[in-house]
């Protein structure tokens, strides 16, 4: 199942660019989600936080350039 996951994570960011393939809870702004995970990983794998912590920064940085582009302009 990860491994589906993971498959269809790189195709849509090598498809669509990394903009447009970002969803999950950093796009729908779900700090609710992201504070869960962060407690969790904490809980179970607490290494991996130094990663996380700073890969939603990037994503959000990522989301704020997709938004930016969905923007009409005249």
């Amino acid at each position: 199942m990860l491994g589906e996951f993971v498959t269809e994570t790189v195709g849509n960011f090598v498809r669509l660019g990394a903009p447009r393939a970002l969803t999950g809870p950093v796009v729908r702004r779900d700090w609710e989600t992201i504070e869960r995970h962060v407690r969790a990983l904490r809980r179970h794998a607490p290494e991996v936080v130094k990663v996380y912590q700073p890969l939603v920064r990037a994503m959000m940085r990522l989301a704020r350039r997709k938004e930016l582009s969905q923007v009409k302009r005249p």
